[in-house]
């Protein structure tokens, strides 16, 4: 037999989520960039470990550094 939720009970588990995506905001506020960039190179050992196949496009590559130069205002 199927449990009804009750609106209290949904609204209750959001606000738990909610404190939770708080928390995890926070932390990665904190994160340093050292941190951060060992995490990165963690996730791309993982990845050539598995024998995942990173291409490279160039065109999109292109595309990224205009964006950039644009924000940059050398355009």
């Amino acid at each position: 037999m199927e449990k009804i939720v009750t609106k209290t009970e949904l609204e209750d588990y959001r606000a738990r989520w909610q404190i939770v995506n708080e928390f995890q905001v926070e932390e990665l506020r904190n994160t340093s960039f050292a941190e951060s960039w060992r995490q990165m190179n963690a996730i791309i050992r993982l990845a050539i470990g598995l024998g995942w196949q990173v291409t490279r496009d160039e065109e999109q590559i292109a595309i990224v550094r205009a964006r950039w130069q644009k924000l940059k205002g050398l355009n």
